[in-house]
């Protein structure tokens, strides 16, 4: 969104950016949050609770966080294995022609081979990471979960520095307001979590794999449209969230281009 061809970031058209989303979040306090939340609350369907369950913050870090380590525990795995059966058989070999009174030094020798090859282990792994579908999948994991993580760092000190009441307010009693520095969920609605974590996560997705880009936008898309729909949050909450996650992603994307991969 945000990027340029080599990933550098587009630092005047983030502000710009910036300052069209904080107009739109005033706007819909002002405005439109009201009527368009009583419009879309009518599609309340019991997909969007699944949606609620299945997109949440929590589940996007825990899906990514446990997919990069187990990646990288294979990848350990496979490279520790081959290194310790190379070393296997050097020394099998070395004893082959090595005199029985100085045998007792292979202790030694195999020290110094395990080392060469932890060494070889960790060129290998490097290597690894440079190439091969595994390599991609945990470089889109790694990724995502960093993207996300960032996301709600930045969301849950706004929503409580913010602290909007969130629409179940307005459904009981016809209130609206803001309670800054309340930490309770009732009045966390500004951002949305949910939508900030997807966006996040799901445009990383795409711009690590352009071939199903389309697919991923269209889905953040939904899942913001969703959350007003299940009354959950306004429309500039979701506003405000989509522009966390964006950034994030592009933060992320550049950072790690720059020193990772």
């Amino acid at each position: 969104m945000f990027l340029t061809g080599n990933n550098h970031i587009k630092w005047k058209l983030l502000g710009v950016a910036a300052i069209v989303v904080a107009t739109l979040c005033v706007a819909g306090v002002l405005w439109f949050d009201l009527p368009i939340y009583v419009f879309l609350y009518q599609f309340d369907w019991l997909i969007w609770r699944l949606f609620d369950a299945v997109f949440a913050t929590k589940i996007w870090l825990g899906v990514s966080g446990l997919g990069t380590v187990w990646l990288v525990f294979l990848a350990a795995r496979d490279n520790v294995f081959n290194a310790m059966k190379n070393a296997g058989k050097s020394s099998e070999l070395s004893n082959k022609n090595t005199p029985s009174f100085a045998k007792r030094f292979n202790i030694w020798r195999k020290i110094g081979r395990l080392t060469v090859k932890a060494r070889e282990c960790f060129y290998n792994f490097t290597q690894w990471l440079n190439g091969g579908k595994k390599a991609k999948i945990l470089v889109a994991s790694f990724s995502v979960f960093l993207s996300v993580a960032l996301a709600s760092v930045v969301t849950s000190i706004l929503k409580i520095s913010i602290g909007r009441m969130r629409p179940v307010f307005y459904e009981a009693f016809g209130q609206t307001g803001f309670y800054p520095g309340v930490k309770e969920w009732a009045f966390n609605s500004m951002p949305s979590g949910h939508t900030s974590a997807s966006f996040a996560g799901l445009v990383m997705i795409g711009l690590l794999f352009p071939r199903i880009k389309w697919a991923t936008w269209t889905l953040a898309i939904i899942i913001g449209i969703s959350r007003v729909c299940a009354g959950a949050h306004f429309p500039a909450d979701v506003i405000l969230g989509a522009f966390i996650g964006m950034f994030a992603t592009d933060l992320v994307k550049s950072v790690m281009d720059k020193k990772c991969w």
